[in-house]
């Protein structure tokens, strides 16, 4: 009988990896396990939701027995209305800080700047004038 002694394969031939490594580690992307620990996280966050949703709904209707339809509506009717003005305010602060944009565009004018000539406050001055040189005349008389 002859034993066969098996050649020793080169290590490029061993660490190749075999064709059903390559199909498993194709099938494992980041993709999925980002899915997959999501999945795992979502569970306890939507039973925590689900159950704060469930205590405020109790609360509310233990606020209803205890207080009626009526002042519950009305706190309701509180809450829009104050939603409403912080709405509302939230809109004139938009357009005040439009127009405040638009202002400080404009160039800006440094230090007192003449009256233009034919305004009210110059033909004031003009009169003045006038006299003035009339009661000089009269003085040197």
């Amino acid at each position: 009988l002859k034993t066969s002694i098996a050649a020793p394969l080169p290590i490029a031939c061993v660490s190749a990896p075999l064709p059903v490594q390559r199909e498993t580690a194709a099938m494992i992307t980041t993709r999925r396990v980002i899915i997959f620990v999501m999945s795992l996280c979502a569970v306890p966050v939507t039973n925590s939701l689900w159950n704060e949703i469930l205590r405020g709904k109790m609360m509310v209707e233990a606020l209803i027995e205890r207080e009626g339809l009526g002042a519950f509506l009305a706190k309701c009717g509180i809450a829009v209305g104050l939603m409403f003005a912080m709405w509302l305010g939230s809109q004139e602060q938009e357009k005040t800080a439009s127009s405040l944009a638009e202002f400080s565009k404009l160039p800006k004018k440094e230090g007192p700047v003449a009256a233009p000539k034919g305004q009210k406050g110059q033909k004031a001055e003009e009169p003045a004038a006038v006299e003035g040189a009339a009661t000089e005349e009269k003085k040197d008389k």
